[in-house]
């Protein structure tokens, strides 16, 4: 994309967001809880620990999700060819938790979600730069055959199926109720899905 088309480009963004109705308050609030919830179910899915999920109204609204501390990503001379590909898999997961968010919170709002290549230039939140080694688990998934599209596809996934979407729902009604949730209310949640969500992406 040369300046003069980047430039035009930015041009119609601008011009699409001011034609765009301006979401409600209790409107936002919504899509931001199925955003949170999206990662969650997410994180739950690949076996990645959440302590919590919080939605607090100040002037503005405000998520977290409380992940457990991962592990750095790394690749060392001498590893196995299956330490290689557990933590190339665990790169590819982090990444699908952290775009799953958008998916959500896009389909929650009714709107189309535009093309990954798009956000990024928008700078549109997906979560990646939550995750403190997000540029080294981009190289170890992209060096050992998947990619940030590849996690943009089972992202994808996660949202439109059935359950996929049932349990994120499930979560993101109970924020909206309670403004926050513990470990051991996610997992009262999403414990009876938890066989067919494993086997979504499988």
């Amino acid at each position: 994309m040369t300046d003069r088309q980047r430039q035009r480009h930015q041009r119609r963004l601008r011009e699409r967001a001011r034609q765009e109705v301006q979401p409600t308050r209790g409107q936002t609030r919504r899509w931001i809880a199925f955003h949170e919830a999206g990662h969650v179910v997410a994180a739950y899915r690949d076996g990645i620990g959440v302590n919590g999920v919080t939605l607090r109204a100040h002037d503005q609204f405000i998520a977290h999700v409380d992940f457990d501390r991962q592990p750095d990503l790394h690749v060392e001379p001498g590893m196995s060819v299956e330490d290689i590909g557990r933590e190339a898999i665990r790169a590819h997961n982090l990444m699908v938790v952290s775009l799953a968010g958008v998916h959500a919170g896009y389909r929650a709002a009714g709107r189309p979600l535009p093309p990954l290549d798009e956000r990024l230039q928008r700078r549109e939140t997906t979560a990646l730069d939550d995750w403190p080694d997000h540029d080294k688990g981009l190289r170890v998934a992209q060096a050992f055959g998947t990619s940030l599209g590849a996690a943009e596809g089972d992202a994808a996934e996660l949202i439109a199926t059935a359950v996929g979407w049932a349990a994120i729902t499930a979560v993101a009604e109970a924020l909206l109720a309670r403004g926050a949730l513990t470990r051991a209310d996610i997992d009262t949640i999403l414990a009876p899905l938890a066989a067919e969500l494993a086997h979504v992406g499988a």
